[in-house]
Formats: C-alpha cells, structure tokens, sequence
C-alpha cells in the first residue's frame, strides 16, 4: 500500500509524533534525554529509508512505534521515577525503579513480531526457523544495546554516564536486561505460533 493511502500508519506516525514532542519538553536531564533518543533517531531514520525497499505491515509498525514510545518515556524522566515506577511502588515492596526493566521486556515482546517479519521477507527464511531464531537475534540486539552503555559510561564524565548507565546499584543489571528481553520475544513468538498455527499458517 503506498503511504499516501496508508492511514493506519499515517495516524500512528501523527501519535507518535505529537507524544515525542510533548515528552521532549522539560525532560528531568537533557543529557540523558539526547543520549537515550539517539535509538529514537536511528529508528526512524531506519524505517524511512527501508520504506522504499521493505513495507512492513500495519500491526508491526504500531508495535514498533508503541516500543518507542515506551522509551521516549523513559528518555524523558532519565528512567528515574517515571509514573508507572510509582505505582508499582505503591502495589510491590520494589527496592528500584523498574521502568528500564519494562522497556526492555518490551523490546523482545514488541519488536518480536517485526523481527519475524524482516527474517521471513527480506531473507526468505521459513517461519519455523523464525520462530526459533528471532529471541536469539533480539538477545544480541539487548547485548550490543549493554556493551553500547558500557562505552558511554567510559566515555561520558562520571555523574552523567551512571545517570545513563542507571544501574542502580545492580551488579547483575545488564544480565537482567538482557533476560527479560529474552523472555518479552519467547512469549511472543508462542503467540504468534499458537495464532498461526489455530489459522493453518504456521
């Protein structure tokens, strides 16, 4: 479908559009606010370029705008106390903030299915080994996304890359990170293979 005529994915863009801007005033650190919108950028950067080569459909892109989404929330409070830190406060007896948590579960749960769809029409590769392959192919993405933090940490002076690097305290933060992103893209592509699969498509 040619964009002029796509207006689901008009609609999300405009969403998306109006959300960021209104997420980008006031952020609590500009520093980090550039630093974490740098995946932002590259993002769209990404799928306005591919758009001419790779169409993907109307459900992923929302998926993937709803993934970043979640992280220009994050980028605008530094992945400090956002809302939703607070009312998992009030509901758990939590000893850190969890929305860093919550963003990289997203990643493997949100970006799960664009991933299928990239690995089964760009590479042609059958949807069984998709299944199979993409919580891997996501865990390398979530391992390169640590090693990434870990050289800004070395980089930036030293408040600005612990505020970015927002390990709490963790020793096994990125390990965490990495596992729940494991764990977002399995649930995902059970889903989808239980979808298919009641349909007759897998």
């Amino acid at each position: 479908m040619p964009f002029r005529s796509n207006r689901w994915l008009q609609v999300d863009i405009i969403v998306f559009v109006i959300l960021w801007v209104l997420l980008a005033l006031y952020p609590v650190h500009v520093f980090d606010w550039w630093m974490e919108n740098i995946l932002n950028f590259l993002t769209v950067i990404g799928l306005v370029i591919g758009y001419r080569y790779f169409k993907f459909n109307n459900i992923a892109y929302t998926l993937i705008m709803i993934f970043l989404l979640l992280h220009t929330v994050g980028a605008h409070y530094a992945y400090g106390v956002t809302p939703l830190d607070r009312l998992m406060h009030q509901l758990f007896d939590f000893k850190r903030n969890q929305y860093d948590r919550v963003v990289h579960f997203g990643f493997g749960l949100l970006l799960a299915y664009p991933a299928v769809e990239v690995l089964t029409g760009v590479t042609g590769l059958r949807k069984g080994w998709s299944y199979l392959l993409v919580p891997w192919l996501l865990l390398g993405f979530a391992a390169i996304y640590e090693i990434g933090e870990m050289w800004v940490v070395f980089a930036a002076p030293p408040e600005k890359g612990n505020m970015f690097l927002g390990a709490q305290g963790d020793k096994w933060d990125a390990q965490h990170d990495m596992e729940v992103t494991l764990y977002g893209a399995i649930i995902t592509m059970v889903w989808v293979w239980l979808y298919r699969r009641k349909r007759g498509s897998v």
